[in-house]
């Protein structure tokens, strides 16, 4: 389980890296199931803006965990600030 949310919030820091700077506060990585990506996002629009990223995305992830991850679901919930943010 440590084992898990530590490559959550490893993986949550990389992609969310690779966003535009006033958009990566916006979203957060909930899970990794599978070959599925879960996101939050603030608002239906970033949630939209991030399912049009989903190839980028999933690309980076499968990258980053050297597992085939080709899906991507995002949830509109409300997303805490990040104080390093």
């Amino acid at each position: 389980l440590v084992g898990h949310a530590r490559l959550l919030e490893a993986l949550d820091q990389a992609l969310r890296g690779a966003l535009p700077p006033t958009f990566a506060p916006q979203v957060r990585l909930a899970n990794v199931r599978g070959a599925r990506l879960v996101f939050l996002a603030s608002s239906p629009a970033v949630a939209t803006r991030l399912r049009l990223m989903q190839d980028a995305l999933t690309a980076a992830a499968s990258r980053f965990t050297g597992t085939a991850i080709d899906q991507l679901t995002v949830k509109v919930a409300p997303v805490a600030v990040d104080p390093l943010d």
